[in-house]
């Protein structure tokens, strides 16, 4: 699961303990505008990138840019940029 948290005016994404993903050569954590994703072929202006995926399984925590507008965004993905894959991806709630 993962979840929008806002902690001293700061905004984050958490993923909980039970978060899993493959291994892959170049993951990230990224927004991406529609609610879901294809397996492969994101385009540049659909997604901003968050940071690189810290660990494929358990909680994690990741800041989100002050300029980044979450209302433009309906997902977040892992996603590996070196062959354009999508390994998963989730619905953000309001």
């Amino acid at each position: 699961m993962v979840k929008l948290v806002t902690e001293n005016g700061k905004r984050y994404l958490e993923f909980d303990k039970n978060f899993k993903t493959d291994k892959g050569p170049d993951l990230f954590v990224i927004l991406h505008k529609n609610a879901t994703l294809p397996n492969s072929g994101i385009k540049e202006k659909d997604y901003v990138s968050i940071a690189r995926l810290q660990a494929t399984n358990g909680n994690q925590r990741y800041a989100i840019p002050n300029n980044v507008n979450l209302a433009d965004f309906r997902s977040v993905a892992i996603w590996c940029r070196q062959f354009n894959a999508t390994f998963g991806f989730a619905t953000l709630n309001s």
